[in-house]
C-alpha cells in the first residue's frame, strides 16, 4: 500500500492534524467528532491516543 505515484505527503501538516485531534481528545470530544472534523476514520484517531499510551505523543 501507499500513496499515488508522484503525490507526496505533507509530513509537518499530517502531524499538526494528529497533534488537534490529541488535543480534542483531551478537551473530551467523542472520538467520532474528531473524526468528523479532520477528516480521519474513528480508527486513526484511535491509533494516535494508542501512540500516546505507549510512547508518548512525541512517538
Amino acid at each position: 500500500m501507499g500513496n499515488i505515484a508522484g503525490v507526496k505527503r505533507d509530513f509537518k501538516a499530517l502531524e499538526k492534524r494528529r497533534l488537534k485531534g490529541l488535543k480534542l481528545r483531551r478537551e473530551g470530544m467523542p472520538r467520532s467528532e474528531v473524526a468528523r472534523r479532520l477528516g480521519v476514520s474513528r480508527h486513526a484517531v484511535r491509533q494516535w491516543e494508542k501512540q500516546v499510551e505507549e510512547g508518548g505523543e512525541e512517538a
